[in-house]
């Protein structure tokens, strides 16, 4: 290497040096404009100088300097939240396992339920027409005749009653009145002594 590349390259050495210091003592400036902190006009001026920068330039770095403080931040951030991300998760697993052995535990409760339901529900639908069934099966001929004889009676008074009410309507005078009241009687007399009678073959 002769005496001038020697030069030159100590001079760039030199320049190189000089322009990272100059970019430091910028940069600290930067901080200070961002951290809203007085500056020296006079260092200011020195320091752009020394790394070919205008004050117009200056604006621009700031919100540099923000946006670089932002995404340090971003990242301290993220890395902060990673421990309570692993124990955020922990518990969410840990209330994954009781709600699954609370559902191991209470299905088949509820499935027993579910059946003894389903059984009681066969059992009371099945005893919902027994009291027809006895009916229809009893076989006394004397309280057959008896539910009979009242359930002729019963269709001789409402055909009686329809005819009345018939007139009564037509006429409007109230001269059945009496006769329909005197029915109303019969009907609920005829009404008492069948469901004794129905009961009577029920319980045989």
């Amino acid at each position: 290497m002769d005496l001038l590349e020697g030069l030159r390259k100590s001079v760039k050495e030199n320049q190189a040096a000089e322009l990272a210091k100059g970019w430091q003592r910028y940069q600290e400036i930067l901080r200070r404009l961002v951290d809203e902190k007085k500056v020296d006009p006079a260092e200011v001026a020195t320091v752009l100088d020394a790394i070919g920068k205008s004050v117009d330039d200056i604006p621009a770095d700031v919100d540099h300097v923000k946006r670089r403080d932002a995404i340090r931040k971003r990242a301290a951030d993220a890395e902060a939240a990673k421990p309570q991300l692993l124990e955020a998760q922990a518990h969410l697993d840990r209330l994954k396992a009781e709600k699954q052995a609370f559902l191991d535990q209470v299905i088949p409760r509820i499935e027993d339920a579910v059946a003894e339901r389903d059984r009681l529900v066969s059992v009371v639908n099945g005893g919902s027409g027994s009291d027809a069934e006895l009916l229809a099966s009893c076989r006394d001929p004397g309280l057959r005749a008896q539910l009979g004889t009242i359930d002729d009676e019963a269709r001789t008074i409402t055909a009686r009653e329809g005819e009345l009410r018939f007139r009564e309507d037509r006429d409007r005078h109230g001269m059945h009145v009496d006769a329909l009241a005197e029915l109303e009687r019969t009907k609920s007399d005829l009404h008492r002594r069948r469901a004794e009678i129905t009961s009577a073959m029920i319980a045989q």
